[in-house]
């Protein structure tokens, strides 16, 4: 089954990340709310423009990479499931709110609708990774079926890695 660029939650509707996106995807790298939950600093519009290629370029390589997410009008947040160069073989899920969103359930609405993309393109190796201290991400891994495997210290944070149940 080909992976759609566009996809529907009962709330959300998404699509996939394009070069256009350059704006949204430094402003969320260069907000002090985001930091603690992404790099842990600000990032430079050269390091924001490095990941957006990055995602784009899963794209093209495994036919994954990242959607925006939007209520309306209105980008919430991305996420994605892309190939782990934590662990070879293996995808991850990640994804991002921003912060005038939070605490609305989206991160569990997008989470679980990128993980029924992966269910549908039997992709069997997916694991998430979440810094230590974001409790809210914890637990919307929990809500969407995966469990706590083991803390991995990497990149100078310590994180903790969840696999799908």
């Amino acid at each position: 089954m080909p992976v759609p660029d566009r996809f529907s939650t009962p709330r959300l509707h998404a699509r996939r990340a394009t070069a256009d996106d350059i704006e949204y995807v430094y402003e969320v790298d260069s907000d002090p709310q985001m930091f603690p939950w992404l790099s842990g600093t600000s990032s430079t519009r050269s390091e924001s423009e490095a990941r957006l290629r990055r995602w784009l370029d899963e794209e093209r390589r495994s036919g994954f990479g990242f959607w925006l997410f939007f209520d309306g009008d209105t980008v919430i947040g991305h996420g994605g499931l892309f190939t782990s160069a934590r662990e070879p073989g293996s995808f991850e899920l990640g994804y991002a709110i921003v912060p005038k969103a939070w605490g609305s359930g989206y991160a569990t609405e997008m989470a679980s609708a990128l993980m029924a993309l992966a269910k549908a393109a039997h992709l069997e190796n997916v694991i998430a990774v979440t810094r230590r201290t974001n409790e809210r991400s914890q637990r919307v891994l929990e809500k969407i079926g995966f469990r706590y495997d083991r803390e991995v210290v990497a990149d100078g944070g310590s994180y903790l890695r969840y696999v799908r149940v």
